[in-house]
């Protein structure tokens, strides 16, 4: 009766070794070994947030930021468009005032057709000739008009505007009308009175096509 006890304990002290040699799940090992493996443990974090998607708070900061560069984009476009609208505007300006502008009558104010109006120095217009027929200058008579423009209530500036002719053929520029005007605005500068480069007088051209044209006028 005792041998088959003896037969017994052999295979029981067997069965006991192969279950204390059998391998056991990794996250039962390490649990009972009482330590983490920090890089299995960032793997599955990893893992874990590919597969949960991005942080919702950091997906609405990147979205927020990309609107800001488009609207920055969309900014900039619209500053380079009023730059480039500015640059023609100006060129534009430049190019009206270039084909109004003489360089004796200076701007012209006004075109009506059949005469334009220019607003001109003064200064520029001391050597203009008068035309030939119109009665002689007197400089007398200059003298006592700026005297009397110096006593009367508007000091500034005289009545009416200069006539002046502009041949259209030969482009020559004289006065038929307003010449002891001109030259009351002369004797006033010459004195000291009044400032040829800063005094300005209205004066009206007809372009005509000859000296007959004038002498009618």
């Amino acid at each position: 009766p005792a041998r088959p006890m003896l037969l017994r304990a052999p295979a029981r002290l067997r069965l006991r070794l192969r279950l204390r040699h059998r391998p056991r799940p990794r996250a039962v090992a390490a649990s009972g070994r009482g330590y983490t493996n920090s890089a299995s443990s960032s793997l599955f974090l990893g893992a874990l947030r590919d597969f949960a998607g991005p942080d919702p708070q950091v997906k609405r900061l990147e979205e927020s930021l990309q609107d800001v560069k488009r609207e920055k984009e969309t900014l900039l476009n619209k500053v380079e468009q009023l730059e480039e609208e500015l640059r023609m505007k100006d060129e534009a300006i430049r190019k009206h005032e270039a084909s109004v502008s003489d360089p004796i009558l200076g701007t012209m104010i006004a075109d009506l057709g059949q005469k334009k109006l220019f607003l001109a120095s003064v200064n520029s217009l001391m050597d203009l000739p008068m035309w030939e027929k119109q009665r002689a200058y007197r400089d007398e008579r200059a003298k006592s008009i700026a005297k009397d423009k110096e006593k009367s209530v508007v000091k500034e500036t005289f009545p009416g505007v200069l006539t002046a002719y502009r041949f259209k053929q030969t482009g020559n520029l004289g006065l038929i009308d307003g010449q002891h005007r001109l030259g009351a605005y002369k004797y006033m500068c010459q004195n000291g009175i009044k400032e040829a480069s800063t005094e300005s007088i209205i004066v009206e051209v007809f372009e005509l096509n000859d000296g007959k044209q004038a002498d009618r006028l």
